[in-house]
């Protein structure tokens, strides 16, 4: 794929990626292997003219999405052959947002293998627990099971099936490949089955809440430390004007989506507002300790200093992301 006549590399394909779904027959829950959607990802919000991609079967047409909006875009394709292109015109931005619906399209069939827990594993079914090479644990929600699933290649699991506990054994994940936020290709496992939604009573809701909580703490320390140590690019940094545009796509999805976005940015915000560097709660902090260690106070003058290098640290770093939000740097 590339995007501006750019060959994607690396933490390209983790930042800005195609991704494809299959769609399912009606009346049935089995897979249409000629009909799908395809969807592009562009999580650090740049400026996209045109995109181009060879996908791995032959393109018959496209419907819906972006075909749909022939004044902003326009979609080149020549039928049956594996290549399309997507370019912006009359000066839409269309291309820029974040995350867009491309199209439904119908191509050459899909030689569709089963599953490795199809006829195995039915609607309905609980997983109670999964055992492979390193673990055997107990799980209840979908965050725990995917990642075990991910990262086993060969698993057991017992589910729940009209209140019987049942055994499968040796399953072995489908490999899939993909590159992480660090540029490295890893392979990552999958069954082929889906999670539904559930109520949950008002307690196990709290639970869950601050697991969520002390996860996404967790993340964004993590994050700033792997970002500070440049383990990660900056590429999905954001400023005022990025998370402007961010928000209005989270709205534009429901009150529930900008209440998550919300939500996180008030973590990233509590963790950095702790973090023991001069000009936040957690610098003055850390001269209280200090001071506290070294059993007098730390001289006014000196206090100055260190606060106004510690402003002007974090107001080069505001103009810096500003300067990324508006495609300068």
């Amino acid at each position: 794929m590339t995007i501006n006549g750019k060959h994607l590399e690396g933490d390209d394909f983790f930042y800005s990626r195609l991704s494809y779904s299959p769609d399912t027959l009606k009346h049935h829950s089995l897979i249409d292997n000629e009909n799908g959607y395809i969807v592009f990802n562009n999580l650090v919000a740049d400026d996209i003219e045109k995109i181009e991609a060879t996908m791995p079967f032959n393109i018959n047409s496209f419907s819906e999405g972006l075909s749909d909006s022939n004044s902003s875009v326009k979609i080149d394709l020549e039928p049956g052959s594996k290549k399309f292109s997507i370019q912006s015109i009359n000066q839409s931005n269309l291309l820029s947002d974040r995350k867009y619906y491309i199209g439904k399209v119908n191509h050459s069939p899909l030689q569709l293998k089963k599953g490795p827990v199809y006829g195995r594993i039915f609607k309905g079914d609980r997983i109670l627990s999964i055992s492979n090479s390193s673990t055997n644990q107990t799980v209840k929600y979908s965050k725990d099971i995917i990642p075990l699933i991910e990262s086993s290649n060969n698993l057991d699991v017992e589910i729940l099936r009209n209140g019987d506990t049942i055994p499968i054994r040796n399953i072995k994940p489908v490999q899939f490949y993909r590159y992480d936020q660090y540029g490295n290709k890893e392979s990552y496992g999958r069954l082929g089955v889906s999670f539904e939604n559930e109520k949950l009573e008002f307690f196990e809701l709290l639970d869950v809440a601050s697991n969520s909580l002390f996860e996404g703490i967790a993340g964004t320390a993590s994050g700033i430390f792997e970002l500070i140590t440049g383990q990660v690019s900056a590429k999905g940094a954001s400023g005022p004007i990025g998370i402007a545009k961010m928000s209005g796509e989270f709205a534009s999805q429901g009150f529930l989506s900008l209440l998550s976005l919300m939500a996180m940015l008030s973590i990233s915000l509590g963790v950095i507002n702790i973090l023991p560097f001069p000009g936040l709660d957690g610098g003055h902090a850390l001269i209280a300790i200090i001071e506290k260690i070294k059993g007098s106070k730390i001289s006014a003058k000196t206090l100055v200093r260190v606060q106004q290098f510690g402003m002007w640290v974090l107001l080069s770093l505001f103009v810096l992301i500003f300067l990324k939000d508006l495609k300068i740097i």
